[in-house]
């Protein structure tokens, strides 16, 4: 998927810009972007969906972050 695809899927996302910036996680080796969606109760609930978009601009990889 495109950055434009998973905006019409996801909406705008809550951060974007460059892997890690928002949250150093484990990061795929070709991440380019990220971008990030925060769950309707953060920061009551801290979790968090997280995007990365690889060199050809597309997704490489997403994960589930959920703070203690």
């Amino acid at each position: 998927m495109s950055p434009s695809q998973v905006v019409e899927i996801m909406g705008t996302p809550a951060w974007e810009g460059r892997c890690g910036a928002k949250m150093p996680t484990g990061l795929p080796s070709q991440c380019k972007r990220e971008m990030g969606y925060e769950v309707t109760l953060a920061p009551l609930e801290p979790s968090y969906y997280l995007i990365w978009f690889g060199n050809d601009g597309h997704v490489v990889e997403t994960a589930p972050i959920t703070s203690p």
